[in-house]
């Protein structure tokens, strides 16, 4: 048990580090890793951010006309939304959710 609780904080320590470091930047090069999802007003891709020592995905709401394919190699800037928590008691948390999902991340353009 207190190795587990160990490792969760450990993790945690590692999501709140990179969610800090997400906020500082605005450029980012990526690889989108998904077929497109298409919603009403944007098009939701998943990118795969390239940079040394991380691993760190996110979802791109991109309201554009250019397609993008999966595999594409994109540059982009944009703003860093950090992930919704819970509202009210006991309600969905997007980030705790997005934490247990490989850490992907949410970004604008």
């Amino acid at each position: 048990m207190l190795l587990a609780s160990l490792y969760v904080t450990v993790k945690n320590k590692e999501y709140e580090n990179q969610n800090n470091q997400m906020q500082k930047d605005t450029k980012y090069v990526g690889i989108i890793i998904s077929n497109p999802i298409q919603k009403e007003y944007y098009t939701k891709y998943k990118l795969k951010i390239e940079k040394e020592n991380t691993n760190i995905t996110l979802y791109l709401h991109y309201q554009g006309k250019q397609n993008l394919e999966y595999g594409d190699k994109i540059s982009l800037e944009g703003e860093y939304i950090e992930p919704d928590t819970a509202r009210n008691y006991k309600g969905f948390n997007y980030k705790n959710y997005l934490k247990s999902n490989r850490n992907s991340r949410n970004i604008k353009s």
